[in-house]
């Protein structure tokens, strides 16, 4: 049988104008005539005597590639996330920590705030490190706030310890404010010291009755006050203060007053102290002397004492500046021989043993 002629193929189909491109124009598009696009390429594949599968998948520019699957997953996930913020608070990113290498770079919250939350029974803890090295730790639990320290060649303290039932801040070690804290010439010396160009105040007040004692340095000189104050800035009331007094333990442990000092003038002493002083009342007129103010009074002559403030133990003076007797109390217990007055002057002694009974003396001066 003779060979028979090869077949004559119908001619192919004239693909479509590219404009010099092939026929997929993008990575992502392709002709838009898919069914052309399959068929020319069905034919050139019969040409090379390649067979194309009837059912072969060819690109569906329809469907998603695999980018634009992975931007959409991501950007599910991060609204899924900024769901769980109420609708009322805008997105601020800001409010997260930033970390660097596990170093917080940016460590704030804002709006809001940074909350260390140890649990019921528990407590929290914020350790500062410098190269790794433990350099303080702030802590706190039920009892209060504490500020640790550790020393470089090991070891620990509480510098700061603020308690929240006793309401007590407690400081251990020196404080400076203002400068730098004196050398004491030991580890174990405790000071404190306020440090500044001007006028230093240090108040200690009690704000419900006003009372206050007062501590200034001046270029002027230093004063120890005792004030009725506002209870912030130490300024005066109006209305006098109350006494400041200066107190001792005795052997038995008791507290003493040694001085008082009184905010009309009087100086108050114990058995053993003294007053100086000289205060000069004049006259002539009706006088009760009060011998905390001042030890020596002095008085005209045809002036009268009708009675005198002694404290217990203390020796005081009248001088009576000019001749003449001057009328005293008949309480006085007076030496033997009555008074003596002088031509000149007299002074009169006074002394109590219990600021009740008084002795008196007469020292007459006739020139």
């Amino acid at each position: 049988m003779a060979d028979q002629p090869p077949a004559i193929l119908p001619p192919l189909t004239p693909e479509p104008p590219t404009n010099g491109h092939a026929l997929f124009t993008s990575p992502y598009g392709m002709f838009p005539d898919v069914d052309a696009a399959r068929d020319a390429l069905a034919a050139r594949a019969a040409e090379k005597g390649n067979v194309i599968e009837p059912l072969a998948a060819v690109f569906d520019p329809t469907k998603p590639t695999i980018d634009q699957t992975r931007a959409n997953a991501i950007h599910a996930i991060q609204q899924n996330f900024e769901a769980l913020i109420p609708v009322s608070v805008p997105v601020d990113h800001s409010v997260y920590l930033k970390k660097t290498n596990d170093t917080a770079a940016n460590l704030y919250v804002n709006p809001g705030a940074l909350v260390m939350d140890g649990g019921a029974g528990g407590w929290s803890m914020i350790s500062w490190r410098q190269a790794g090295v433990q350099r303080w730790d702030t802590f706190c639990d039920s009892g209060g706030f504490y500020v640790t320290a550790y020393l470089d060649g090991g070891g620990s303290y509480n510098l700061l310890v603020l308690g929240r039932q006793a309401r007590v801040a407690t400081i251990y070690g020196r404080l400076g404010v203002g400068g730098a804290p004196r050398d004491m010439g030991g580890a174990a010396a405790i000071g404190l010291d306020v440090q500044t160009p001007g006028l230093v105040t240090a108040l200690i007040n009690d704000t419900s009755s006003g009372a206050s004692f007062r501590i200034q340095a001046t270029s002027g000189g230093t004063y120890l006050d005792g004030i009725s104050s506002r209870g912030d800035n130490g300024a005066m009331w109006v209305t006098p203060g109350i006494p400041l007094m200066v107190r001792t333990q005795d052997a038995a442990g008791a507290l003493q007053t040694r001085l008082r000092f009184d905010p009309s003038g009087a100086i108050m002493t114990n058995s053993s102290a003294f007053v100086g002083g000289f205060l000069w009342y004049g006259g002539p007129a009706a006088f009760t002397p009060d011998f905390r103010i001042a030890q020596t009074i002095g008085i005209q002559p045809g002036s009268s004492i009708t009675t005198v403030v002694l404290v217990t133990g203390q020796v005081a003076r009248i001088y009576v500046n000019g001749p003449g007797a001057v009328p005293y109390p008949a309480s006085w217990h007076i030496q033997q021989g009555g008074a003596v007055w002088g031509l000149a002057f007299t002074v009169i002694n006074l002394w109590t043993h219990d600021g009740t009974n008084i002795f008196a003396t007469f020292t007459p001066y006739d020139t």
